[in-house]
């Protein structure tokens, strides 16, 4: 019996959005390489530029059937960080940018909202997209754009 989806939601997350982003240099975690490219998805990172751990996930479970096996309902959010830079004086292009690339992830949700996850028990798995927030830099190399955002789910475990 599965004790949380976490890992299951980051390992398809990051398969599916490696495919669906080819141009854009996805990581599971921290970007650990200086990977040439102005855009870049980290998938449980919620500050890419920190210097200490980053939180990946927050969730809670809840019991969901009295017997035994009890089953639980877990519900929480995956972070993730979209960053585009641009050598232009404008922050359109990265702004626009950090949003396809979060609706690219967006697209994957919605064609398929279990990513295709095994259904424990049967139950079927809410995966969609959460917070956001944006922040954008412009300085003499260019503009920035930082979008973070979270994959919220809700699952029977």
């Amino acid at each position: 019996m599965a004790t949380s989806v976490v890992p299951l939601i980051i390992d398809a997350l990051f398969d599916q959005a490696t495919t669906a982003l080819p141009d854009v240099a996805v990581f599971d975690g921290f970007q650990l390489t200086n990977t040439p490219g102005p855009d870049i998805l980290m998938i449980g990172v919620d500050d890419g530029q920190s210097t200490s751990a980053a939180t990946t996930s927050e969730s809670s479970q809840t019991m969901a059937t009295a017997g035994t096996p009890r089953s639980r309902t877990q519900t929480g959010s995956i972070n993730c960080w979209a960053l585009s830079w641009t050598g232009n004086a404008t922050p359109k292009s990265a702004r626009d940018r950090v949003y396809a690339i979060q609706a690219a992830v967006e697209n994957i949700l919605r064609a398929d909202p279990s990513m295709g996850l095994a259904q424990p028990n049967g139950q079927v798995f809410v995966i969609q997209i959460g917070d956001e927030r944006l922040m954008q830099d412009q300085e003499g190399s260019g503009a920035e754009a930082l979008l973070t955002f979270t994959i919220a789910f809700e699952a029977r475990i």
